[in-house]
């Protein structure tokens, strides 16, 4: 693996530090949510450089998920069968990259907004619920 220093001024190194926590892994973060961002790499070599175990962790993700979709009146299993797996992961992988994007003040305002773009966020976004 390669090796790449840099050099930032303390007060910023500190204050990043205390706000991300590990600056190496949220660098890596970072750069590999651009390269995926602009199409330098697959969303695969992205959970790759990542560390995600996709199956796994989307299908725990839909586990949470089961309880919360239509009342609880769906199972993970039904739930599974509902949800593309590839397309949840590049839409949150979407959203992700927004947060390198854009400034603080107007982030909340953008994701309402892209998240008013996915199936369902016009009912969303007006708050309706399907019934």
């Amino acid at each position: 693996m390669q090796q790449i220093q840099i050099a930032l001024p303390d007060e910023l190194a500190s204050f990043l530090k205390e706000k991300w926590g590990n600056l190496e892994r949220k660098l890596i973060e970072i750069i590999v949510v651009e390269a995926y961002r602009e199409g330098s790499i697959s969303s695969g070599k992205l959970r790759e450089l990542l560390g995600f175990s996709s199956p796994l962790e989307i299908e725990a993700a839909i586990r949470d998920a089961s309880v919360e979709v239509l009342d609880g009146n769906c199972s993970p299993f039904q739930l599974k069968e509902m949800v593309e797996t590839t397309q949840v992961t590049e839409n949150a992988l979407s959203l992700l990259s927004l947060i390198y994007e854009h400034q603080p003040d107007i982030l909340a305002a953008i994701i309402d907004d892209n998240l008013a773009l996915l199936p369902g966020g016009e009912d969303w976004k007006f708050g309706r619920r399907n019934k």
